[in-house]
C-alpha cells in the first residue's frame, strides 16, 4: 500500500473519529464554546456561598474546588413552547432558542454521595408586584443583580439516582448532530432533551419525571395520538420516554393551563387544549344540527293543511 493511500486512509478515519465526537460531545452547547466561561470562573467565589447555604439547607456538605468542573455546565431553555404546533422546522426551533434572554446554565456536581443539579441563571428585573413585599434592602440587592449571572436554585437529586440530564440525553441521543435541554410543559418538572439530526427535528427523550393533570378534551386527545400515554386523566413522563418531535407537537404543544386551576412548580394544575372548549367544532355542529331541525319543523308545520271548517 503506497504512501498516499494510507494517508487517505489515515486522513479519513480522523475524520471519522471527529463526526463520532461531535455526536457524542458536542450535542450539547458547552460553556467553553461561549465567552461565558471566564465570566463564571470570576463569579465562582460568591456562586459558592450561596451553594453552600443550599446544600446546608438540604443537609448535604459543602462543595470542594476539585469537585467543580465548570466545562461540564450546559445550558437549559425554559421560557417558551418549545413543541409549539407552529415550529415548522429545526431553523423556527433553533430562533426561539436564540430568542432566549433569560435560560440557565445547569452545573452538575456530586455531593455525598447524591446527584446534584446547580442552576444559574440572569437576574430578571425586579416586578412592580414583588415590590410591594420586598424590603428596601432585598429590592436594592436584587436591583443589583439585574442582568447579571447568580445563583438560581438546585435540585437533589433522590438517593440512588444516577445521571443528570446531559449525561442521559447523550446516552440516549448518541447520533444527533444538536440536542437542547428544554422544559416540556409550562409549570411541570418536564425536561425533554431534542433532538436535530440531518437538519430535522426527529425526537424528544424525558430526562426528568413528572406527572400532570388533563381536562376531559386533552385526555381525549392524548389517547388518539402517539405521544405521552394518559390514565385517568395523568400524563406520567418517565425517564428515557422518547417520542416523536412531531407528535409531541400534537400533545404538549397544544396544551394550556386551565383558567382557574392553581398552578406550581410541581404541575399540580389541570392542562387543556389551547382555546379551550371553544377550539372544538363538536358543540357547533350540534347547534348546526338543532337549528337545521328546528327549521325543518318550522317548514313542515306551514305546510300541514288546515282542517276543514
Amino acid at each position: 500500500m503506497n504512501t498516499r493511500k494510507l494517508f487517505c486512509m489515515a486522513l479519513l478515519c480522523a475524520l471519522l473519529c471527529a463526526v463520532h465526537a461531535r455526536a457524542a460531545d458536542g450535542g450539547l452547547l458547552q460553556v467553553t464554546d461561549t465567552p461565558l466561561r471566564q465570566e463564571f470562573e470570576d463569579l465562582w467565589p460568591t456562586l459558592t456561598a450561596d451553594i453552600d447555604r443550599a446544600l446546608e439547607g438540604e443537609g448535604l456538605s459543602s462543595i470542594q474546588e476539585e469537585d467543580v468542573d465548570l466545562e461540564a455546565m450546559f445550558p437549559y431553555y425554559m421560557n417558551d413552547r418549545f413543541f409549539s404546533p407552529e415550529i415548522r422546522d429545526a431553523a423556527d426551533f433553533q430562533a426561539r432558542i436564540g430568542a432566549q434572554e433569560y435560560y440557565l446554565w445547569m452545573l452538575p456536581l456530586s455531593v455525598d454521595g447524591r446527584e446534584v443539579l446547580v442552576a444559574v441563571g440572569r437576574t430578571r428585573p425586579v416586578a412592580e408586584a414583588a415590590r410591594s413585599v420586598l424590603t428596601e434592602e432585598e429590592t436594592a440587592e436584587l436591583e443589583s443583580r439585574e442582568g447579571k449571572w447568580s445563583y438560581m436554585w438546585l435540585r437533589v437529586a433522590p438517593e440512588g439516582e444516577r445521571g443528570n440530564w446531559k449525561t442521559r440525553a447523550l446516552e440516549r441521543l448518541p447520533q444527533a448532530d444538536a440536542i437542547y435541554l428544554v422544559n416540556g410543559l409550562a409549570s411541570t418538572n418536564a425536561v425533554m432533551a431534542v433532538a436535530i439530526e440531518n437538519g430535522a427535528l426527529t425526537e424528544a427523550v424525558c430526562v426528568s419525571e413528572a406527572d400532570f393533570s388533563l381536562e376531559e378534551r386533552a385526555a381525549a386527545a392524548f389517547r388518539a395520538a402517539d405521544g405521552p400515554a394518559v390514565s385517568g386523566g395523568t400524563v406520567s413522563l418517565r425517564l428515557g420516554d422518547t417520542f416523536r418531535y412531531a407528535d409531541l407537537q400534537k400533545t404538549l404543544g397544544r396544551l394550556v393551563p386551565q383558567e382557574g386551576t392553581f398552578l406550581t412548580g410541581s404541575g399540580s394544575g389541570v392542562y387543556q387544549l389551547e382555546g379551550g372548549a371553544s377550539s372544538s367544532p363538536l358543540p357547533w355542529v350540534l347547534l348546526a344540527v338543532l337549528l337545521l331541525v328546528a327549521a325543518v319543523a318550522v317548514v313542515l308545520m306551514r305546510r300541514r293543511p288546515r282542517a276543514a271548517p
